[in-house]
């Protein structure tokens, strides 16, 4: 079924265990807020350049892909992940966070960073005008671009070595 919501100004909660979230557009979408709220679940974010969300916080794991691997995966505001939980980014991509990205865990659950399937690099993207806020964080595959300060936190893993322009 389908739903028509003026979602610019919409907290969007999924409770679902898994999610396929696709956001494909020619023109810009908007979103406010969208929070993925069940923490035992494996969600999937499909998103192009011109999906925009102003705040996307995932509770459980989850990957993010682009059908078009030249593109980047959406405009983030601020995305939030929780400790314990497993993040990956599809190899080849660039996951565009504008503001904040904040990734703490704890010395007990961390949280996991890495690009997927392969042996190649994921990026994320982030401006001079962005924050990282990240800790605990074993991360593997992954390129900072952007004028922000990529720190992964004193916490954090580099795994293999295999991360470029973060700060351990």
């Amino acid at each position: 079924s389908m739903a028509f919501v003026n979602a610019k100004e919409a907290k969007l909660i999924f409770y679902n265990a898994t999610s396929y979230i696709n956001l494909q557009s020619t023109g810009m979408i908007e979103f406010g807020e969208i929070l993925l709220e069940n923490t035992t679940g494996n969600s999937t974010l499909n998103l192009n350049e011109s999906a925009n969300i102003r705040k996307l916080e995932i509770r459980g794991n989850a990957g993010f892909v682009s059908i078009d691997v030249t593109q980047s995966i959406g405009n983030i505001d601020t995305l939030i992940m929780t400790e314990g939980h497993a993040y990956n980014i599809q190899e080849g991509t660039i996951l565009r966070i504008n503001s904040l990205l904040r990734a703490r865990g704890n010395n007990c659950v961390p949280i996991s960073l890495f690009a997927f399937p392969g042996d190649q690099k994921a990026s994320i993207q982030t401006s001079s005008k962005g924050r990282i806020d990240m800790d605990f964080v074993e991360m593997s595959n992954i390129i900072g671009i952007g004028g922000a300060v990529f720190n992964a936190g004193p916490h954090s893993t580099n795994i293999n070595n295999s991360n470029v322009n973060w700060t351990f």
